[in-house]
This record gives structure tokens, sequence and C-alpha cells, in this order.
């Protein structure tokens, strides 16, 4: 039978238990479709390209297994599709660009959604079950959903199955996961992820743009493709011990500075480490064969010289350094021989002017029990600079570390070099230069404020510093990123007495607003714009502060007047009033009751605080 062209309605008769492929092809006027209980499969291309009336919602009965592929593609009105138990296969391109499509539903029973099923759709909420075994490549590409789990059951993710999740920010995968698949997560803002220990295999770019501030690899991942985490927001990172390729640009990242690498390493392609400007704490194996421009654009590294320079100086690194070499590679071995700590090189520097608390300080692997043996044998490497002028601090500021071993940094310098003066404000600009997220300055500008407040950090020509180096075709370019964070911290010891929470609330929105034009003037009016709403915000305050006072004075006069009675008693009572130190207290702990009431009804509404 054929359908006539300007069909509007359809309703399927419960005897049929396939629909042919094309049966409903591009019937644009089509508006209403009816699934009987019943129909077992939905043909290639059933109802493809039914978009000019707007089929807006179908719903899929419990009988169907099968749905073909493209059987709905480019339905660009349909916004719901309601799936329900039994089925079992989603077919390639099923729902491929139907635009509008935000809300379904996978059903638990569904074992294989193939590539490009949901693909440029704009589902808001996935929940994948356990049983489910494949996701095809580019299956849920270009999507709106925020949060996704992947099942246990789940071995494979298909390339590009992810990609273009801008608003995909928290993704769990499972134990059971082998491949993640090429361009998986790409263009993502994942911030962190947990890598399963399963997980063999990462495909090229899988995590690429991702927005990764984080990145921990399990040891039993043996391939990581080119490009894998290209572009995060990391610091650190160990390459698994079972890798012996490093792939072009396979852990670029501007800000990272310390990269664990094994001594298994067999070769590192060309541009392996491109344009990861701030990496500084690396060594290469001796046998290793390194490509062409392997540290093209390692601006930090260029502090060694030419190409064949900075090869020769990773390879070298520890020629005649146990101790150096033993703490470089901590993060591969279960334990280690501590008395190796006596030999005389624990003194020297190695060809990139580091100390051994340098590197553990720039490790993935934090142990507090060498720390303290590092220091007590060679308490000068505190104050030891290498090749960049960096001190071990910075490097622990830079990563991030667990508060305890901050904290005996910071009194191991104060114990035993009191008077030593550090280049704050230099410290900071090295931190900043590529900051992400913005905690490696907090974390520093707090050791500083803190634990050295007679010590500078000039925050206010940082600012201006990084107003001007708006061009990132040079070498001293600072992101808007770390523009915003530097902001931050500069306004922070006036921001802080600022206690009233909508006030507070009104200067993060502003400081997290974007740079939208990256120029020198761009800069200066963000910066500007923040100055002027901070001051504004200042004397809101401190009228409200003014309001404030004036109202606890009444009520602790009226609280006084009601405790100790009215002005007609004799001035012996007065005496007695004034000389009753606890029963005064008591009239400030009720009156201060009296006043948080006072605050938390009141102050909303008056004038003063409406934010202009």
């Amino acid at each position: 039978m054929v359908v006539p062209q300007d069909v509007v309605r359809v309703r399927v008769h419960p005897s049929v238990t396939v629909i042919q492929e094309k049966a409903f092809y591009q019937r644009r006027k089509l508006k209403e479709v009816e699934l009987c209980e019943g129909l077992l499969e939905i043909g290639s291309y059933a109802f493809s390209g039914c978009w000019e009336r707007g089929l807006k919602r179908i719903s899929i009965p419990s009988s169907v297994r099968v749905i073909g592929s493209y059987a709905f593609n480019h339905c660009s009105e349909l916004e719901e599709v309601i799936l329900c138990e039994g089925l079992i296969e989603i077919g390639s391109n099923s729902f491929d660009s139907c635009y509008a499509l935000k809300r379904t539903n996978i059903p638990s029973t569904v074992t294989h959604i193939f590539a490009n099923a949901f693909s440029w759709c704009e589902l808001e909420n996935v929940k994948l079950s356990e049983g489910l075994l494949e996701i095809g490549e580019f299956a849920f590409y270009g999507n709106s959903f925020s949060q996704i789990t992947i099942p246990s059951t789940v071995s494979k993710i298909g390339k590009g199955a992810f990609k273009e999740g801008v608003k995909l920010a928290k993704v769990e995968l499972c134990e059971g996961l082998i491949e993640i698949g090429e361009m998986a997560f790409s263009n993502c803002n994942i911030g962190s992820i947990n890598i399963p220990s399963t997980v063999k295999t990462i495909g090229g770019w899988a995590f690429c743009h991702a927005s990764l501030m984080h990145l921990s690899l399990p040891d039993g991942i043996e391939s990581i493709g080119d490009g894998a985490f290209c572009s995060g927001d990391f610091t650190t990172v160990k390459i698994p011990p079972f890798i012996t390729t490093i792939t072009e640009c396979m852990c670029r990242s501007i800000g990272m500075f310390s990269i664990d690498l094994p001594e298994s390493i067999e070769r590192i392609n060309e541009k392996a480490f491109d344009s990861s400007t701030m990496l500084r704490n690396l060594a290469l194996p001796s046998h290793a064969e390194i490509g062409v421009d392997a540290s093209k654009n390692c601006m930090n590294l260029k502090e060694l010289g030419t190409e064949r320079s900075i090869i020769n100086a990773l390879k070298h690194r520890f020629d005649n350094l146990p101790i150096h070499k033993m703490i470089y590679y901590q993060s591969y071995r279960q334990s280690m021989a501590m008395d190796i700590l006596d030999d005389p090189s624990i003194k020297q520097q190695d060809t990139l002017g580091m100390t051994p608390l340098h590197i553990l300080a720039c490790s993935t692997k934090q142990n507090i029990g060498l720390y303290k043996a590092l220091i007590e044998k060679h308490p000068e490497s505190l104050i030891t600079k290498d090749k960049w002028g960096a001190l071990p601090l910075l490097y622990a500021a830079w990563g991030n570390l667990d508060k305890e071993i901050l904290q005996f940094l910071v009194q191991s310098y104060k114990s035993i070099f009191p008077k030593y003066k550090f280049n704050w404000t230099k410290m900071m600009e090295t931190v900043a230069k590529f900051c992400a997220a913005g905690e490696e300055t907090k974390c520093l500008h707090k050791i500083q404020r803190d634990s050295f407040p007679d010590q500078f950090i000039d925050l206010d020509t940082l600012v201006e510093n990084a107003i001007t180096r708006s061009n990132p075709d040079n070498s001293n370019y600072i992101n808007r990123r770390s523009l915003q964070c530097l902001t931050v911290r500069s306004i922070s010891t006036r921001a802080l007495p600022i206690r009233y929470k909508p006030l507070r609330r009104q200067l993060i929105k502003l400081l997290r607003t974007k740079i939208t034009t990256d120029t020198i003037q761009g800069r200066r009016d963000y910066v500007k714009n923040v100055h002027k709403n901070l001051a504004i915000c200042e004397n809101k305050f401190d009228r409200m502060m003014e309001a404030l006072t004036s109202i606890e004075l009444v009520l602790w006069k009226n609280k006084m007047d009601d405790c100790c009675g009215h002005q007609g008693k004799t001035r012996h009572s007065k005496k007695m009033r004034m000389d009753d130190t606890a029963m005064r207290k008591q009239c400030r702990i009720s009156c201060g009751a009296e006043t948080n009431i006072v605050i938390e009804h009141v102050l909303p509404y008056l004038d003063i605080l409406r934010l202009d």
C-alpha cells in the first residue's frame, strides 16, 4: 500500500508487526502517529524526514524490539520520544538530527545503541542502565545533558560518542570498561575524570579540549593515541608504566609543569610535548628515540638551549645523581632504599638546576616522610633555586599539594630560614600565567597571607602586566582566566570584610563575567568595572553597618531598660545597675539574638541595599 504524501495522522493497526523500510519516508505533513502493541520492528527510514508540520511526540510500544537505522532521522520538530522496556536495539542514525529532541528514556533492556543514534539532538537527561553492551560512534554527539554514567557492562565507548557535549560536566566511568574511542569526550567540559583500572586503550583526541583540571591515569593502560588529553588544564601527569610510545600532543597542557615518564619509554614522537609551554620537570630515557620537534614551543625548556641541547640535558639529567633519579621514578616503585639518601649527591643540582626536594615537590606521588628525610639531610635545598629561579615551595603550591605537606614546608622555612625573603610577586606571576581554575594562585596567596604576612606581593603590578600581555603569539602571554584569577586575588583584602551575602554574590558574578574582547582595552575595561563595582559594594556595606550599629544601640538600650527598670529608680539602684557586669553580659547576649532577627528580616527591605 502506498501512503499518500499529504498524510497528517497515522494509526498503525495492531496486526502489523513490522513497519517496512521508508513506509512514511518524507511524509512532511505527518503530525500524529499512533503505534500499537504487537509491533516488533520499525524499519530503516520508516519516518525519516517527517518535519514540515511537526511530528512532536512519539511513543514506541513495549513490544518493539528494534528501531531501524534512520527510522526518525531528520524529524526536526520531534521533542519527546517515549521508549518502553523490551526494546533491545536503537539503530544507527535512528534519531539523528532531531534538533528539537529534548526528552527520551533509554530502557534497561537496550543492549546496543548504534552509531549516531542520537547525534545532533538536544537531550537534557540520559540514563544508561546495566546490561548495555555498546555505545556506537557519535551516538550522542552534540547533546545537552550535563552528566552521564557509563554502565560496567559497556566495554567500549565508540568514536566521538559524546563529542561536542559542551554542557557535559560530570562523567562516571565504571570498572569493566576496556576502550575509550577516538574523540569520545572531545570538546566537553568535564573538569576531572576517574579512569577505571580496567581501561587498556584510550584513542586519539579522546579528551581533547575536555577542560580536564586533574589527570590521573591507571597503571594498566597500554596505549594512548595522539592528542588524547590535548589542551587540558592539568599541571602534572604520570604516564602509565606499560606505555612505550609518547604520541603527538598526547598530554599537552599549557599549564603542565611536570611529567613522570617511565624508563620503559622507547619512542617519543614528533611534537610529543608541543606547546606545553610551562613544562619543566621531565627526564628522557637515554635509549629512547626522539622525534623531530618533540619539545616544540616548550618555552620553559628553551632555557636549556637548542632542541638538541634540550634532549641531551634531559637524557643525561641524572648522570651520577642516584638520589635525584630515585625521587623522579619513585611513583613507579612500591618502596625505596632510604639509606641512599646518605649519598653526597643529595647536595648537587641536576641539569635543570633541581635538587631532590624540587623533584619531589613536582612528583605525582607524595610522601611527607620523604620530605622530612630530604630536608633533614640537606636543609639548604629549601632555598636552592633551579634554572628558572624557582624554589621547591613554588612547585608544591603550583601542584596544589596536600595541606599537610604545604604546612610542613612552610614550617621548615620558618624554623630553618626565618629571615628568608621570598620573591612572592615573581612566584605568583609564574603560577598565574596559565592557571585554569585559580586554585594554584589561591594556594600560593594563602601561604603568603597566612604564614608570611610581613612579606609583600605586588598584585596590582601583576594585574597591570596581565592586562598588557594579551597577544597569544607572545611568549609572555597571560590568558584571560589568569587575569581574572589575579584580579580576584588583588581585591581579596578589600572584599573579605564585605560579609553581606547579596553584595558578595554580586561581586562573584561580576568576577566570573567573561572577557569578551581579548584586547588590552577589553581587559582594562574588565578590571575597571570590577574596581568600580567593588567601591559601590564597599560603600553600601559601610552604610549598612552604620544602620545596623544604630539598630543595635537602640536594642541594647531597650534591653538595659527592661532589665534594670525605668528612669524613676534611685541613684543607688542606678549605681548597682552600672556595676552589674553579669547582667550587662546577659543583655548583650539577648540583644545579639534580637539583632540577628533584625538582620534577617529587615535588611532585605533597606533602600541602601538596592543594587544599582
